[in-house]
């Protein structure tokens, strides 16, 4: 069986990690889509976004 990977979840560290390994396949990756799962309401949409955003995103910031 072949696993998809459709979903990242876990700690910040985990989700940074999946998503480097995208990066490393798919050179030129730009952006990603983060959908908005059925039957979920705007909190629950809103927080793991909000963390992805604040301990995720500085991982992909250009360096200075």
């Amino acid at each position: 069986m072949k696993l998809q990977n459709a979903w990242l979840c876990g700690p910040p560290s985990r989700v940074i990690e999946a998503l480097r390994e995208f990066e490393r396949r798919s050179p030129g990756l730009a952006q990603v889509m983060i959908p908005w799962a059925e039957g979920m309401g705007p909190k629950e949409f809103r927080e793991p976004r909000t963390r992805l955003a604040r301990e995720g995103m500085p991982a992909f910031h250009p360096r200075r």
